[in-house]
This record gives C-alpha cells, sequence and structure tokens, in this order.
C-alpha cells in the first residue's frame, strides 16, 4: 500500500512536470567576470568566478542508494559454497531491480519539477523516497 501511495504521488509530479514544459537536460553555466578597475590612477583587477566544489544532487543521491541497498542485499544472498544464487536473494533481487527501476524512471522525469520547488522539492523527494524504500522492505519481508 505504502508503494502505491508514493509512487502515485511520484507520478502526478512526473505529469505536472512534463505538462509545463520542463526540459530534461541539465546545464552548467559558469560565469566570469574580469575587469580593470581605474579609481585614482591605481589599476585593480576585478575577477569573479562561480565555482562547485562538491555537489551531490538529492534525486541522483537517493537512487544510487537505492541501488547500492539491492546489490548489497543480492550480494549477500548468493551461496559461498554451493552454485549460484539462493531462491531468496533471487527473488530480492527480482523485487529490488524491479520497483528501483520504476522508482528511477518517474524520478528523473519528475526532477525538474521537484528541482523548480524552491523550500519543500528536495524535502517532498525524500520523504517519497523513505516511503517507497519502507514500501519495498516490506514488500521484500512479505514472502
Amino acid at each position: 500500500m505504502l508503494i502505491i501511495v508514493t509512487l502515485l504521488i511520484l507520478i502526478v509530479i512526473t505529469f505536472f512536470s512534463v505538462i509545463v514544459g520542463n526540459s530534461f537536460m541539465g546545464r552548467t553555466i559558469d560565469n566570469v567576470v574580469d575587469n580593470t578597475l581605474i579609481i585614482n590612477g591605481t589599476d585593480s583587477t576585478l575577477g569573479l568566478s562561480s565555482q562547485t566544489l562538491f555537489n551531490i544532487d538529492p534525486v541522483i543521491g537517493f537512487t544510487t542508494t537505492i541501488i547500492v541497498i539491492v546489490t548489497l542485499v543480492a550480494l549477500l544472498g548468493i551461496n559461498i559454497l554451493g552454485s549460484g544464487l539462493s531462491d531468496s536473494a533471487v527473488r530480492i533481487m527480482t523485487i529490488g531491480i524491479t520497483y528501483s527501476g520504476i522508482w528511477i524512471v518517474f524520478s528523473i522525469l519528475a526532477e525538474p519539477l521537484i528541482k523548480s520547488i524552491e523550500m519543500f522539492g528536495t524535502l517532498i523527494y525524500v520523504v517519497l523516497t523513505i516511503g517507497y524504500v519502507i514500501g519495498v522492505v516490506q514488500k521484500i519481508a512479505e514472502g
């Protein structure tokens, strides 16, 4: 139930994102200002530049986290002395990859609108992702 609720909210955000015509291409703009100032006959150099040294996008960060968790669970399910994966590992991988793929597709499509919501976009996405992960974990625990 939790999976359906969070996924429906993300699908609605995705539809709004597509309807308002957001582009799905990222751009990085680096503005550099380099001028020489002359004050009372003295030359001064003014230089301003914007630079991002380290930046993790929340949407990409959470989707990567989901992929890492599914991969770790799958690796823990490998039979060391036997051959191949155990039945539970195959089930966990199938559920994890399927639900992660669905979430990633809709996250990529909804990303422009999520980023355009100034204060609460990231918070909404984080809450939806946590709810979705809890729902997927409940789905895995059912079997």
